[in-house]
């Protein structure tokens, strides 16, 4: 993790993020979790700059899982990653879903 975090901006970074051996819905949300997390971050940064909000990290990660579950739709697998699953996975499960141990 040292390696990802010893970067020089986002795209040291994404070119940086490690692949790993997971399959379906938990290698789908792996792929994506960076730019989730630089996007959301970006919009965070805008809303306490410009609207004078204050940073909550329990709303910055609720907001990180609900963009990974839109995003999982134009991701473009030719599978459907979610296999019928809901949303509540991400929230109740995420360690197991992340890791892949379910």
């Amino acid at each position: 993790m040292d390696e990802i975090m010893d970067n020089n901006g986002a795209r040291d970074f994404l070119c940086k993020w490690p692949s790993l051996n997971n399959r379906g819905l938990s290698a789908a949300i792996w792929d994506i979790i960076p730019y989730t997390v630089i996007w959301i971050l970006w919009r965070t940064m805008n809303t306490i700059v410009f609207d004078n909000r204050v940073f909550a990290l329990d709303e910055v990660v609720r907001r990180i899982k609900c963009t990974l579950w839109n995003w999982l739709d134009i991701i473009g697998r030719k599978v459907d990653v979610k296999e019928n699953k809901s949303i509540a996975v991400l929230f109740d499960d995420w360690e197991e879903v992340v890791r892949d141990n379910w």
